[in-house]
């Protein structure tokens, strides 16, 4: 009985190993077949189709609100709205600046603060520079100069022809009429010949038009146009802060900036 049990378990084993082998041997024998590559990897697409395919989402339809909620609703806000204290800009805004930069909106305007026609950077200097010309000009005006050139002309004195002059000669004889002629080194007087190197007044280079053009010419930058471009100068920057605080500019270090970037 003992040796007929183990013989039939001994079979059995050998049965399954047959199979195993049988079934490795099958599978070895389909690898290198086309047609066992092809039914594998037909066997595997659908799988993989079926992982790549996205899952489609539907998205909710949107619910419209009702009208009526709508008007309740704005009624509502507006109705909180009146009820709400209003915001006074203009006093918010000169208290802003007021307090920051202790500049007084309302020293530059009359009603709301519009800041947009505050001037721009080019449009002050111009005006500065407009403003300090009418000051100047003012001060040194045309009048003024042509007192100035008065005296440069008496200082100064230029004789042409038909002129009435008086000359001293050296002999200290005194003649005076009118200049009939001028040579280089002779002038003529009422018919006398006079030389001009016996001239002791006036000076001989009272007939020598360039020379005396160009002494009056000095006598008035030295006593007139000399002092009027540092008066220039000194009147642009005394004017410079005054009329930027007077257009709504502020000076923030050493630079002047508008209201307008700041507010």
């Amino acid at each position: 009985m003992f040796c007929r049990g183990v013989r039939q378990r001994s079979e059995r084993m050998r049965g399954g190993v047959n199979r195993v082998l049988a079934i490795i041997a099958v599978a070895v024998l389909c690898a290198g077949l086309p047609g066992c590559s092809k039914f594998f990897k037909k066997k595997a697409k659908p799988a993989k189709e079926a992982a790549e395919t996205p899952v489609e989402t539907k998205t909710p339809p949107k619910r419209e609100i009702p009208t009526k909620v709508k008007e309740l609703a704005k009624r509502r806000f507006e109705a909180a709205l009146a009820k709400a204290k209003k915001f006074d800009r203009k006093a918010a805004t000169r208290k802003l600046v007021l307090d920051k930069y202790n500049f007084d909106l309302d020293e530059i305007f009359e009603g709301d603060y519009d800041l947009e026609q505050i001037k721009s950077k080019k449009a002050m200097e111009a005006l500065i520079l407009t403003e300090s010309r009418k000051i100047t000009e003012k001060q040194y005006s045309k009048e003024a100069r042509a007192k100035i050139l008065a005296k440069a002309e008496k200082a100064h004195p230029y004789y042409q022809l038909g002129d009435i002059i008086e000359v001293t000669t050296r002999r200290k004889e005194v003649i005076k009429g009118e200049l009939q002629a001028i040579h280089d080194d002779v002038i003529l007087i009422r018919g006398k010949r006079i030389l001009t190197a016996d001239m002791e007044a006036p000076n001989p280079v009272v007939f020598n038009k360039g020379v005396i053009m160009r002494r009056r010419r000095k006598y008035i930058e030295t006593n007139f146009d000399r002092y009027k471009e540092p008066f220039f100068r000194k009147a642009q920057a005394r004017l410079k802060p005054k009329l930027y605080h007077e257009h709504g500019w502020v000076k923030l270090g050493k630079d002047w900036v508008s209201l307008n970037t700041l507010i």
